[in-house]
């Protein structure tokens, strides 16, 4: 049997007279019915709507006969494209690529999916052929995660063993896709023994029940990082962990509106990391208990709280102590947390998306300061309202050793106003500026446009800080690193007195008032 040759081109038969026929079709229901007619005849007679009546089930047929040739010419494309594709791939230059290399590139591919798709991932490159599947299977770090929400049920067991084999004793971090249910594989995870959890060291767990369904604390002797979403009131114990000795870091976003919050959290000694996420109304109050627990050991907090509660008044539940605590994160009104906060290490300080009229975070960030007096060196204020610029200047009195503020100001009433800009510029001889040591400041206003006073205000700030200098016997270091937009801001503002000038111009000319 003779083989085609490769530029043979292949021509159906039956298409030409298919093409004969679409053009006499066509041709004949022109005759009857066109643009011309539309345009220059009037209404046509009844006894000529019959032939344009059964020449429209015509052309109803032909457009069915012409979606089914259609389609089945679409599939014929793919499989003229996926054979051209496996043609093309016998000669790829990929195919000559050393195993190590090859492992490497697996690894990039693999490793830059999200965790809960690079089993998923791994398994797709292994079935592309025998040498990608060796190498695959051969490349350790491919199978380090393991989704386990994909497991039939009665089959986890051998999931886990088969990622721990192909791992070859890598740490292995068990998770699922965000947003997903998968109980009843969770609860066969809550109970596997310590031969497999001992490979542990990261957890990312959507928990829907009572903590799971474990009966007893896993043996998580290597775990390290935990993610967990919260959907379920039921939900609130993490005692599953209490067998975590080095765990350092723990995310926690509840998703539970409506519900009374009663976490229980155990204390981790080697805990340095912890978020809390809620935006369904809990008062920050409900999570102090579980900050009790780890606060001795945490170096960085972050807390996103909404608490719908209204006014903000402290209560008396005693001073909650970070002696370690170096950075901490704010958003919402989290910022009351601070108002029972005791951090003497604490270096770095941010508050974030702060819109309420009511919040007074600056009242709450001078309480820290007064009473535990920390060496903070970076502020970061992003989208925060601004009319507390009284207590932010006091809060700046208190933070001589401040070296980088980090400003992103989005709101009407500018946390970055007068008052704050003018506290912290050289004016006289006679009187040192807030915040001395500050060395670098990222300040811009996204208003489109500001007040002239606060950006004239700002530019003087920022000319008076261009070299260092000693004012009142106080050394006030150079801004060596400012990033800013007060030069669009100030062409707005430009542009804003031309006009105003222009206008007062031609109202003195044709006698008008202003």
């Amino acid at each position: 049997m003779t083989a085609p040759p490769t530029n043979m081109t292949t021509t159906s038969h039956s298409f030409v007279p298919r093409l004969e026929r679409n053009s006499i079709l066509l041709e004949h229901a022109s005759t009857l019915a066109s643009i011309d007619h539309l345009r220059n005849m009037a209404f046509p007679l009844p006894e000529k709507a019959a032939p344009v009546h059964a020449l429209d089930k015509d052309l109803s047929a032909e457009i069915e006969r012409l979606d089914a040739e259609m389609r089945r010419l679409h599939v014929l494309r793919e499989e003229v494209q996926i054979q051209r594709s496996i043609g093309r791939s016998m000669f790829a230059p990929i195919r000559q690529v050393p195993a190590e290399v090859l492992s490497n590139i697996l690894a990039i591919l693999v490793l830059g999916e999200p965790a809960h798709e690079q089993a998923k991932a791994a398994r797709a490159v292994a079935s592309v052929c025998l040498f990608w599947r060796t190498t695959a299977r051969d490349t350790r770090a491919l199978w380090t995660r393991v989704n386990y929400a994909t497991a039939p049920t009665g089959t986890m067991e051998k999931l886990l063993d088969m990622h721990a084999r192909l791992a070859g004793g890598l740490p292995l971090r068990i998770c699922q896709e965000p947003g997903v249910y998968a109980d009843a594989q969770l609860a066969e995870v809550m109970k596997q023994p310590s031969t497999r959890t001992a490979q542990w060291h990261g957890l990312s767990l959507h928990v829907n029940g009572e903590a799971s369904g474990a009966t007893a604390p896993l043996d998580l002797t290597s775990l390290l990082h935990v993610n967990i979403t919260i959907s379920s009131a039921r939900a609130d114990s993490l005692s599953f962990l209490a067998n975590a000795p080095a765990l350092r870091q723990v995310y926690v976003q509840f998703e539970s509106p409506g519900m009374p919050l009663q976490l229980e959290m155990p204390a981790f000694p080697s805990l340095t990391s912890l978020t809390f996420v809620d935006h369904h109304g809990h008062c920050v109050e409900q999570f102090i208990p579980a900050l009790r627990t780890c606060a001795a050991s945490l170096q960085r907090l972050t807390l996103s709280i909404l608490d719908r509660a209204g006014d903000f008044t402290p209560s008396d539940m005693g001073p909650l102590v970070f002696p370690l605590l170096s950075e901490i994160v704010l958003q919402g009104d989290a910022y009351r947390i601070l108002c029972y906060a005791k951090a003497p290490s604490l270096e770095s300080i941010a508050f974030k998306h702060i819109h309420s009229r009511t919040s007074r975070p600056f009242v709450s960030l001078l309480r820290l300061l007064v009473s535990s007096t920390p060496p903070i060196r970076a502020l970061a204020l992003t989208d925060v309202h601004g009319h507390d610029n009284d207590a932010l200047v006091r809060c700046f009195g208190h933070l001589s050793g401040l070296e980088s503020l980090h400003v992103e100001d989005t709101m009407a009433w500018c946390v970055m106003g007068h008052t704050v800009l003018w506290s912290m510029t050289i004016c006289h001889s006679e009187r040192a500026p807030l915040l001395p040591a500050l060395t670098t400041m990222h300040l811009q206003y996204q208003r489109p446009r500001m007040p002239i006073c606060i950006c004239k205000t700002a530019r003087e700030m920022l000319a008076s800080r261009a070299t260092e200098r000693v004012v009142a016997g106080c050394t006030v270091r150079a801004l060596r690193d400012v990033e800013t937009n007060l030069d669009e801001q100030m062409r707005v503002v430009d542009d804003w007195e031309i006009v105003m000038r222009d206008r007062e111009h031609f109202n003195a000319c044709f006698g008008l008032q202003s």
